[in-house]
Order: structure tokens, then sequence, then C-alpha cells
């Protein structure tokens, strides 16, 4: 699978496994470049800080043959993991 079409597969289908309120948020992807190197990161357009978390392992597993919607599943867990951390640390800042 193509990059871009990683990209789009993650904008289309990564929101199905997200927490309930973080559903309707956009899925933000940005690339970067760094000595030659291509980063791809995923973030949610919401009123808040929001997490940043690289796509790169991600894409190397459909490159290797695993199943695109077993990879969209594993994204969404670990960004709800992600949230669940920044949330975490926002209430602890606050106390």
């Amino acid at each position: 699978m193509k990059r871009l079409d990683f990209y789009e597969r993650v904008r289309d289908s990564v929101r199905n496994y997200l927490p309930m309120g973080f559903r309707q948020m956009p899925v933000l992807i940005h690339e970067t470049e760094q000595a030659g190197q291509k980063t791809a990161l995923m973030t949610l357009q919401g009123n808040g800080r929001m997490p940043v978390m690289s796509l790169e392992k991600y894409l190397k597993s459909v490159e290797q043959g695993e199943r695109p919607e077993q990879t969209m599943i594993r994204i969404g867990v670990d960004y709800t993991k992600h949230l669940s951390r920044e949330r975490k640390a926002s209430r602890i800042c606050q106390l």
C-alpha cells in the first residue's frame, strides 16, 4: 500500500475505533521529513490539546502484510491510550 493510500485509509477509518466523543473530529495527518526520512504524524482536530502519534510503524505493518483493517484497529486503540494519558496529565496539572 502506498503512503498516500494509507493516509487516506487512516482518515476514513480510524475514527470508527476511537471513543464516541472523538469520532466526529477530523483526523489530521502531517508528513515531515528529517535527514531524508519521511515521518507521518496523526492527531485529531479538537478544541483542546490533542496528542500526536507517529504512523510509521503502522505503515510498515501494512507493507509487511498486515490487513489494513487490523492496523486501523491498532491505531485507534493506541491513540485512545494517548488520549487517556493526556487527560490524566491534564488533571494532574490542574491540581
